[in-house]
């Protein structure tokens, strides 16, 4: 902390966390079977039940700054700015064990290593500005405004699969959350396009958006990011005084303004999960071929304001 002569209160600082024993599941009942095309392993599994254990994969920094400043005309101020960079495996987004290990987007099995965490925001830019006056008696008036500015979510993209089951052919790893792999065009070997029609479209789609940098390979685990956002909030607070040392306060509360003003603004664009099925499949063919029969960039993106 750093209070200049000026009255501005400065504040710098910065988090490393590193990961000792975070939770691992594991499927005591997991087998390899074969290989598909792109190199991901078949699997299959006998009843079994999962084993909780430990990784030391992981961790997390976090850098912010702020300023602030009061005036004595009521006028204060406030302003920062926070980075995040975390990973983590197993991103638990469920309550029990199946569903924790199931609902993890994944290329092969359980070689999983820590990739960008689902949580994480990466850069934020955070102000506020407060006046207060008094307009009735000495009763306090406030009028505040908090301006936030966010980048999006990571997501990764998967297969939309068909049915309940992942195509690697394993009911414990859940479907629509296979890491999805970038056909190189029409002729790639590994896919099997359901027509001519769905080859030309996939391939407008993947040359036209940042899946282009992964032709030939799978898009790695929250690779994007979902669009920056922005939102206006504003609280006008009034203060009564009751009696004695007791006082009501009365506030009005406006919230997204930006929206209110303009209905494109002030709008999260975000994907369910941070799972975006882009690509679609209809399953894998007897030589390990992803049939892929379309695509789908919007699927399980929800907007909100």
């Amino acid at each position: 902390d750093l209070l200049t002569a000026g009255g501005y209160k400065l504040t710098l600082d910065y988090n490393h966390d590193s990961v000792d024993q975070a939770v691992l599941y594991k499927e005591l009942g997991l087998n390899r079977e074969s290989v598909m095309a792109d190199g991901r392993g078949v699997y299959s599994h006998v009843p079994g039940d999962f084993m909780l254990t430990n990784t030391g994969e992981g961790g997390a920094k976090a850098t912010s700054f702020s300023v602030q400043k009061s005036f004595d005309n009521g006028l204060s101020m406030f302003g920062s700015w926070a980075s995040v960079s975390a990973e983590d495996v197993y991103p638990l987004t469920s309550a029990q064990a199946e569903s924790a290990y199931g609902y993890t987007q994944r290329w092969d099995g359980e070689n999983m290593s820590a990739n960008r965490s689902s949580f994480m925001v990466e850069h934020k830019f955070l102000a506020t500005l407060d006046y207060t006056t008094q307009f009735i008696g000495d009763n306090d008036t406030r009028f505040s405004l908090v301006f936030v500015r966010k980048a999006g979510e990571p997501y990764s993209v998967v297969f939309d699969e068909p049915g309940y089951n992942s195509v690697t052919g394993n009911s414990r790893f859940y479907a629509d959350y296979s890491l999805a792999y970038i056909p190189t065009g029409a002729s790639d070997p590994n896919v099997s396009f359901t027509s001519a029609a769905v080859a030309t479209a996939v391939m407008a789609h993947v040359n036209s958006t940042g899946l282009s940098g992964y032709k030939g390979s799978h898009v790695p685990k929250n690779a994007f990011n979902s669009p920056w956002y922005s939102r206006l909030d504003l609280r006008i607070t009034q203060d009564i005084k009751v009696f004695g040392d007791t006082k009501l306060v009365v506030f009005l509360d406006m919230l997204n303004l930006l929206n209110m003003i303009d209905d494109e603004s002030g709008i999260v664009r975000e994907y369910s999960y941070n799972n975006s099925r882009q690509i679609i499949v209809d399953g894998v063919t007897s030589s390990g071929q992803f049939i892929i029969s379309g695509v789908d960039p919007d699927d399980s993106l929800y907007i909100r304001n």
